[in-house]
C-alpha cells in the first residue's frame, strides 16, 4: 500500500495474556455448569459484530449439518439488523447452538478460557490472538495475515463446505483438538 520495501517493515502482532491451565479448567466448569453441558462436549465458539462478512450463517449451516451430537457452539457479539432474522432462525433451529449475546472484555476471555476451539472463518478479529492465549485451538479465514501470522498453528477454512469438513474431522477424531491447542499454544508463547 505505501510501496515501502519489505526490509523497512516489521510485523508486530497484538499482544495478548496467556492464560494458566487452572484458569481454562475453572471457567470450563463454571460454563459447563451455567449451561447444562455434559462433561464430554467440545465447545466451539465465534464472536463480534457478526455482520455478512464475519460468515456466521455460513458456519451455523455447516455446523447443523456436520458438528456431531457432542459438540456446541457459543456464539456472543451483536446482530446487524440486516442479519437478525436469518441468524436467529439458525440457531434456534439447533439445539447445540447457544447465543450469548454482547459479552465485556472479561466475560470474553472467560468463554475463550472455557471454548476448545475458536472459529474465525470471516472476515479478521482480534479475538483469534486473544483466543489463542486462552489455549483455544483455532480455525480461521484462509487470509494472507492469518497465515503469515499462525503459519500451521491453527486449521484455515472460509466457506461453508471446508467448515462441514473441519466439524466432521473433529468429530471422527481426524483432527485433535489437542494437538490444535498445543500449536495454538506454542505460537501464542512466540
Amino acid at each position: 500500500m505505501y510501496h515501502l520495501k519489505e526490509t523497512a517493515l516489521e510485523f508486530y502482532p497484538l499482544g495478548g495474556i496467556l492464560q494458566e491451565k487452572s484458569q481454562r479448567a475453572t471457567q470450563r466448569k463454571i460454563l459447563m455448569k451455567k449451561l447444562g453441558f455434559p462433561e464430554n462436549v467440545i465447545i466451539f465458539s465465534h464472536s463480534g459484530k457478526l455482520s455478512r462478512e464475519k460468515k456466521t450463517a455460513e458456519l451455523l449451516r455447516a455446523f447443523s449439518v456436520s458438528a456431531g451430537d457432542k459438540m456446541r457452539l457459543l456464539i456472543f457479539g451483536s446482530m446487524p439488523e440486516d442479519q437478525k432474522e436469518e441468524l436467529t432462525s439458525l440457531m434456534e433451529n439447533d439445539s447445540r447452538v447457544h447465543f450469548l449475546g454482547w459479552k465485556s472484555g472479561q466475560d470474553i476471555m472467560d468463554i475463550l478460557n472455557a471454548t476448545d476451539v475458536y472459529l474465525q472463518p470471516g472476515s479478521q478479529s482480534a479475538t483469534s490472538q486473544t483466543a489463542l492465549c486462552c489455549g483455544c485451538a483455532e480455525v480461521v479465514a484462509p487470509t494472507p495475515s492469518y497465515r503469515e501470522m499462525y503459519g500451521n498453528a491453527v486449521i484455515y477454512a472460509g466457506s461453508q463446505m471446508e467448515l462441514e469438513e473441519v466439524f466432521r474431522q473433529f468429530s471422527q477424531g481426524v483432527l485433535s483438538v489437542e494437538d490444535y491447542q498445543a500449536r495454538g499454544r506454542k505460537c501464542a508463547e512466540e
